[in-house]
């Protein structure tokens, strides 16, 4: 929490990349710290966004590995 109270955006931008569970506690705390609503959304919406973006290329990459292991021609 000390983290938090120096570099807030910068840990909800963190946590929020990562896929864990530590991020709803996060958000409980600087909820009732009344940490600011618009710097809040705007760290985890690009977390969060940059999490998707790694996910589906990894999906993309794996599927592509797939098919290839099968012998289907993409």
């Amino acid at each position: 929490m000390r983290f938090a109270n120096r570099q807030g955006v910068m840990a909800i931008f963190l946590l929020s990349v990562f896929p864990n569970p530590i991020l709803t506690p996060m958000v409980l705390s600087l909820g009732a710290a009344r940490f600011n609503f618009m710097k809040f959304l705007l760290a985890c919406w690009v977390g969060q966004t940059i999490q998707a973006m790694i996910l589906a290329y990894m999906g993309h990459l794996g599927l592509r590995s797939l098919l290839h292991f099968f012998g289907i021609s993409n």
